[in-house]
């Protein structure tokens, strides 16, 4: 069961944080499902989605990693990524929702 919306951050290549605004909420790639309960069956997943507008890299400081947890306040993990979000962007976060299944 989840439940709200997760927990996101990013940090440039030196390992620090960039000064980046997460909202929760649609974005002109996805629309927010709303904040439920979401119960994930046996086999099932739960899923969120992101968005942003695209930056201007010249010269900035890029995400190469981002942070994540279940939700705010717990422990995030982390993992490579490769986009656009600069300091001082802003990134929509999606309420969690059930994954739909495949086929």
């Amino acid at each position: 069961m989840v439940e709200g919306s997760p927990d996101f951050a990013f940090a440039d290549q030196n390992d620090h944080l960039l000064d980046v605004t997460i909202e929760h909420g649609g974005s002109f790639t996805a629309t927010d499902p709303g904040v439920q309960r979401v119960e994930i069956p046996a086999g099932g997943s739960a899923i969120t989605y992101l968005g942003w507008d695209a930056a201007s890299t010249s010269g900035a400081l890029v995400a190469t990693k981002m942070y994540g947890a279940q939700y705010a306040g717990a422990v995030r993990g982390s993992w490579p990524v490769s986009v656009d979000v600069v300091a001082d962007s802003t990134v929509a976060v999606t309420a969690w929702a059930l994954q739909p299944a495949a086929g």
